[in-house]
């Protein structure tokens, strides 16, 4: 994903997603909400409430993913070569981080939780190879998108 164009004043951007990674984006708005569990605390006085809270943004998240999903126009270049652009407004920028976040660490979680200075690394399968691509992949979505309102140089 690169930022096409963007204004820090209307809070919009253009960003662009090359063919490849349309496919992995798609796959990764397919996958959420990962993150399904309930606060830990049963006797919280404000359990009620924020549960509600949580249910209402993975609801509108849900929404969001799937606007995401049919959504943007294909572009093609002089050279052939196909991307994907789709124009954000700040309150879907807002979803999607939330949609990328919540992915990253719900398959974080599902590997085991790995830290790359302790002694569990996550297994070596496919799917476990997979994850760790889109783990990537939404980490590296997010860098774009926080710093889509900086300008370019920093």
């Amino acid at each position: 994903m690169i930022v096409l164009e963007s204004d820090a004043v209307l809070g919009k951007c253009k960003v662009r997603f090359e063919s490849r990674e349309l496919d992995l984006f798609r796959e990764v708005l397919l996958a959420y909400p990962m993150q399904k569990t309930f606060l830990q605390e049963p006797h919280h006085k404000f359990r009620n409430t924020l549960e509600a809270s949580l249910r209402a943004t993975r609801a509108q998240n849900t929404d969001a993913a799937r606007h995401f999903r049919q959504a943007g126009a294909l572009t093609i270049d002089k050279d052939f070569k196909e991307s994907w652009d789709l124009a954000l407004n700040a309150a879907d920028i807002e979803h999607l981080l939330q949609i990328l976040n919540d992915v990253r660490v719900g398959l974080w979680i599902q590997l085991g939780r790995p830290h790359p200075d302790q002694d569990n690394p996550p297994p070596k399968t496919e799917a476990a190879m997979r994850a760790q691509m889109l783990i990537h992949f939404c980490g590296e979505w997010q860098y774009v998108l926080i710093h889509a309102f900086e300008p370019s140089g920093e």
